[in-house]
């Protein structure tokens, strides 16, 4: 599970970057009326030892844009466009989160449903204090 630490910033960092309307829907029930939304996972994470007093967090996370399905493919990934070089570009100022790679659009759903979803799944690592 990613860290407190990683959740908090990375929260931030999509509200501050992002060009459409951010929804925390982890744990939470949301129903927003936005044409375009995105939303976040948190896929995975582990731990691995860097020296014997020191450890390193890797893990995923994915970003979940979120319209209506029949309007095609575009509208979403034009926001994305928009979006992830901002997020990419983020830099903690402790130096104790980095954003990695991000992976190319993927659809999350059949591409004929309602709502019409597409996926990016962003690796980082952070090392705790």
């Amino acid at each position: 599970m990613s860290s407190l630490y990683v959740r908090q910033l990375v929260r931030q960092w999509i509200t501050a970057s992002s060009t459409v309307p951010f929804y925390d829907s982890i744990n939470r029930a949301v129903d927003p009326a936005d044409a375009i939304w995105l939303t976040l996972e948190f896929d995975n994470a582990r731990t691995d030892s860097l020296t014997f007093c020191s450890e390193i967090e890797r893990g995923t996370f994915s970003l979940v844009y979120v319209g209506a399905g029949g309007v095609g493919d575009v509208p979403i990934l034009t926001q994305i466009a928009l979006d992830l070089p901002a997020l990419m570009a983020q830099v903690d100022p402790a130096g104790r989160l980095e954003l990695i790679e991000a992976s190319p659009p993927e659809e999350l759903t059949d591409g004929d449903g309602s709502p019409y979803m597409l996926g990016v799944s962003i690796d980082y690592q952070y090392q705790p204090a």
